[in-house]
């Protein structure tokens, strides 16, 4: 993500993000650095206090050279699972909420792969919800991911020949749930939005 130029929005993100869930007494928080590896920085047992953050903050530097966001998905679902088994109470009636913070560029390799796993995750009643840091402030016209475009080989049905089709990123994002941020301030009127539909969604799957 150091590449996109969205690491500092990302790390001001992750901050109010972590701050918020907290303040709001949602739960267990756990947070994982990912790029090439997957690496838990806090994990569910431990509260996160005020003392917890600068901790977690120092295990993140966004200089890994790759992101596999599969692997994030899979081991995060790992990780609920693992959390859903140490629950107190009914762990059939527990809802629970990965939120991932990234630029949202993965390789369209991953998507079937990842739509495999959300689908899974949706199962045990864990909703993924992606936040897109876009700091179009720090980059030129068109690097913004809601103007990528990728290049697709669809077969042509009357010719039987590959024909090249443009589409926009974000129409085949894998992600059924997903946020865009360009601006840190957005943040709380965004998570208030997003709480919301989660909690709605609660309630629809529980009626």
């Amino acid at each position: 993500m150091g590449e996109s130029g969205s690491g500092s929005l990302a790390f001001e993100t992750l901050v109010m993000v972590s701050k918020s869930l907290s303040m709001l007494e949602v739960g267990e928080i756990c947070v994982v650095g990912f790029g090439e590896n997957v690496n838990v920085a806090h994990d569910f047992d431990t509260p996160f206090s005020s003392d917890a953050g600068p901790k977690v903050f120092q295990h993140f530097a966004f200089e890994q050279k790759r992101t596999d966001v599969t692997k994030l998905v899979s081991e995060s679902i790992g990780l609920f699972r693992t959390a859903r088994a140490k629950a107190n109470g009914s762990p059939a009636d527990l809802w629970q909420m990965e939120l991932i913070i990234s630029d949202g560029v993965c390789d369209s390799s991953e998507h079937e792969p990842i739509r495999r796993l959300l689908r899974e995750a949706l199962e045990e009643r864990i909703m993924v919800v992606f936040v897109i840091v876009d700091d179009v402030r720090n980059k030129k016209k068109g690097e913004s991911v809601m103007d990528l475009k990728e290049a697709k080989f669809v077969k042509n049905e009357e010719t039987g020949r590959s024909d090249v089709r443009i589409e926009r990123y974000l129409d085949t994002f894998p992600f059924q749930y997903y946020l865009i941020v360009s601006d840190v301030k957005e943040l709380p009127g965004v998570l208030a939005t997003l709480l919301r539909q989660w909690f709605a969604e609660v309630v629809d799957s529980s009626s």
